[in-house]
């Protein structure tokens, strides 16, 4: 799901040939809009959960303009580049934040797309606290806000690379998602055209959802029915 969903798709975009069939759950493009959707600094899931992003946002200089601004100023705080914040409460606001977003219900929320904006911030003078301890949980959201400061190092739309594939695709999308937004799924369904199904649950972002489960190990198994290859 998610992370996951964006890695598959970029996998087939260079590989379709070997891709028999692929179900996905949660779906990520890592497009711009969808990015500050996410932690853009203007509309998106800030207005969904303003209490929310103030503790996430208090802290950051002003002046940003774009999501891999914000995650460039989360990413230098990290790694103990930021005088005004710890490593460890950078980290812990990141992770808050989408622990929020993981657990947030709205019904179909609307992506909306901004500037890109200059993600480059000055040198600050590192804290005076030291590094993280290195737990999986502060990884995985360096790792997260690396990737959106650079924008996924994508060489192309992954929305361009599904109107090439040759493969049945079915995806899982919760329609109260508000980490990745059910648009990311239908547009993904409308350039994929016929070879796309797409499965709208009234889930959120969780894949322990219930609605979730049951739709992805249906689509699990008729993409394994339909694939099932005889040796």
């Amino acid at each position: 799901g998610s992370w996951g969903t964006c890695l598959a798709l970029a996998y087939a975009s260079k590989f379709k040939d070997r891709v028999l069939g692929m179900v996905l759950r949660a779906v990520f493009l890592f497009r711009p809009e969808e990015l500050d959707f996410f932690c853009g600094p203007s509309g998106g899931a800030r207005s969904l959960a303003p209490s929310a992003w103030r503790s996430f946002s208090s802290w950051l200089p002003s002046g940003l303009s774009s999501a891999p601004a914000v995650a460039a100023a989360f990413r230098r705080a990290a790694l103990g580049k930021d005088g005004s914040i710890s490593p460890s409460d950078a980290l812990g606001k990141w992770r808050a934040w989408e622990n929020h977003l993981f657990s947030l219900r709205q019904q179909d929320p609307k992506l909306s797309f901004s500037s890109t904006g200059d993600k480059d911030l000055p040198e600050v003078s590192p804290p005076k606290t030291p590094w993280p301890k290195a737990t999986k949980f502060n990884i995985q959201a360096l790792l997260t806000l690396h990737y959106v400061a650079e924008q996924g190092f994508l060489e192309e739309e992954l929305l361009d690379s599904a109107k090439k594939f040759n493969f049945p695709l079915k995806m899982v999308h919760g329609r109260h998602d508000c980490i990745c937004p059910a648009e990311n799924a239908r547009n993904l369904a409308a350039a994929a055209g016929s070879n796309a199904e797409l499965l709208l649950t009234n889930a959120g972002h969780s894949q322990w959802d219930a609605e979730n489960i049951d739709a992805f190990v249906r689509a699990t198994d008729e993409i394994a029915s339909e694939c099932l290859v005889t040796y």
